[in-house]
């Protein structure tokens, strides 16, 4: 299982692409940027690509409905030609607040896909000398990651447990490549609950989430200590339980300030 990570929004620029030749040298695969209300998550992975030599990067992810196609095209080709073929262009829906939701997110996740690849295979961007990037989809339920195998190269994971990655890995079969974000903590057990209990409240908030927990079995305004746990990596030994899930890419996601520890700690080369 490879292990990446996707550090938190709140740092500055310079200190956030600072992680990146900290992260090569721990191990990391790659670096995962989530676009939220922080940094432009293409111009991120550009600086993280400058600073390294081997990293991958990665939007992870971008709204696929607030630039036009021939827009994701074009920075995602720039990202790959900067990167020399690191990049994976990460799309999903998105749910900042000036992300207008589309009437059927599968519809438009199928038709933004299908106009970004269109746009690579028509040349309708600059003069590459890299391939086009790997296109992977964020996806919370069963129908979005059923098209992400139809429509992209793999899938990325959010908020889900063990247990509901192991369905994924039935639907999408045995080489269809999973992508997991979790929550990592290197406080005590009571700091990692209060912690993930912290983060949770954002997502809680968004119906996306709060359908996709609840798929689950999971209540997002109650959850008891040990399903709290069940959500957050505290040791290097709880890695295996998401690998034997079916998680072919861990991304960690520091709770907390310290991302500097938190990746130190769960470092490939630690």
């Amino acid at each position: 299982m490879k292990i990446s990570a996707s550090p938190s929004g709140t740092r500055s620029i310079d200190a956030l692409a600072d992680l990146a030749p900290l992260a090569e040298r721990h191990g990391y695969h790659g670096l995962w940027r989530a676009e939220g209300v922080a940094w432009d998550a293409f111009a991120v992975c550009t600086l993280w690509a400058a600073r390294t030599t081997r990293l991958a990067v990665a939007t992870g992810i971008v709204s696929a409905v607030t630039r036009d196609p021939g827009a994701l095209a074009r920075a995602a080709a720039t990202a790959q030609e900067a990167s020399r073929g690191r990049f994976r262009l990460g799309l999903g829906i998105g749910n900042n607040p000036e992300v207008p939701q589309p009437a059927s997110p599968l519809t438009a996740m199928a038709e933004v896909a299908a106009a970004v690849r269109g746009h690579w295979r028509d040349r309708l961007v600059p003069d590459t000398t890299q391939p086009a990037p790997a296109l992977w989809f964020a996806a919370l339920r069963p129908k979005m990651v059923e098209l992400a195998t139809r429509a992209a190269d793999g899938v990325l994971l959010n908020w889900v447990t063990p247990a509901y990655v192991r369905q994924v890995r039935r639907l999408v079969g045995p080489d269809f490549p999973i992508a997991c974000t979790v929550r990592a903590s290197t406080g005590t057990r009571a700091e990692a609950i209060e912690a993930l209990r912290d983060n949770l409240v954002f997502y809680r908030r968004l119906a996306v989430y709060r359908k996709a927990l609840e798929h689950q079995g999971l209540d997002p305004d109650r959850l008891d200590d040990a399903t709290a746990l069940g959500l957050v990596i505290r040791e290097r030994a709880d890695l295996t339980v998401w690998q034997q899930a079916g998680v072919d890419e861990l991304v960690v996601r520091p709770l907390g300030l310290d991302d500097v520890a938190t990746l130190g700690h769960f470092a490939p080369l630690h």
